[in-house]
């Protein structure tokens, strides 16, 4: 799973407090126990406090309610509910996924060539029967025409990305899954 957010910005997604570092990039998920550097996971049980200092993981969800230990290794986002907020991060961090790959399925179904990337909320899309984009030109080779023809249908459905097939564009909080699924179906 690519994620790719600070803690800054995931504890911001649920009004939490950070303990450590703010800037520490999140790029996967994990267990407590079989975490890595890099991931992000919860801790919601006091019985699994002693952790704190055994995990890799590069931040830690915590209940407000647990007693920190002296000795722990990973940031820490302290929040009322751990779980509760574990769950909240799962969510955004699949609906640029789930937009990106319905678009993609709905798009092959008509027989259009798409190539799709993201990251955490931020996307992109191009028109292309290449398997990857990795630089400006191969933008520049993607098929133009498609993009205006999609990017003029979308909005007359009102549904706004951006204008350009050289921008990226963004999913939040206040993208529904309503949203979502309108604009596949679109």
């Amino acid at each position: 799973m690519n994620i790719d957010f600070t803690v800054k910005k995931i504890a911001k997604i649920f009004n939490g407090k950070i303990i450590g570092d703010n800037e520490v990039t999140i790029k996967g998920i994990g267990t407590i126990e079989n975490a890595n550097k890099g991931d992000i996971t919860f801790l919601s049980n006091a019985k699994y406090i002693n952790y704190l200092d055994k995990t890799n993981a590069s931040a830690v969800i915590i209940d407000n309610s647990l007693t920190i230990p002296k000795k722990y290794k990973p940031t820490l986002i302290k929040v009322t509910n751990a779980y509760e907020s574990f769950a909240i991060l799962l969510t955004e961090i699949n609906k640029a996924n789930k937009l990106m790959a319905g678009l993609s399925n709905a798009a092959k179904k008509n027989n259009i060539n798409m190539h799709y990337t993201f990251s955490g909320g931020m996307f992109g899309f191009f028109f292309t029967d290449n398997s990857s984009i990795n630089n400006f030109k191969d933008v520049c080779n993607c098929d133009k025409a498609m993009f205006e023809k999609f990017f003029k249908l979308m909005l007359s459905k009102g549904i706004y990305f951006a204008p350009s097939l050289f921008e990226a564009g963004f999913i939040s909080s206040k993208h529904s899954e309503k949203d979502i699924s309108y604009t596949i179906k679109s």
